[in-house]
């Protein structure tokens, strides 16, 4: 039961796209034992045009209400992982799945 469907929506739309990050580009360097990147210009997030068009959908059920929290964020990474292991027969396993990643992967 969804008390507040739009904030669940919302919340889970956040989620993907926090996931979307850590599955893609997120990553933090460490140079001469301090964190190399300092803020949002050279922590590469997920930017508005680069997220794709979402549909969300609450399925009504009988249990009582909790909470949603990042609740979508551990799905992306092993989906688009089966993604790429459908096309290409090679599974991804260390994120972020960068470019570099990918193409030393696939060979």
């Amino acid at each position: 039961m969804a008390i507040q469907p739009d904030n669940v929506v919302a919340q889970t739309e956040g989620s993907i796209v926090y996931g979307l990050g850590m599955t893609l580009t997120e990553t933090i360097t460490i140079r001469d034992g301090v964190v190399a990147e300092s803020n949002f210009y050279d922590y590469r997030l997920p930017r508005m045009n680069e997220v794709p068009e979402m549909h969300i959908e609450l399925i009504h059920t009988p249990n009582s209400p909790t909470g949603a929290g990042q609740m979508a964020t551990p799905l992306v990474a092993p989906a688009v992982s089966n993604a790429v292991a459908e096309l290409t027969g090679v599974r991804l396993r260390h994120s972020p799945f960068t470019p570099e990643r990918v193409k030393k992967a696939i060979g």
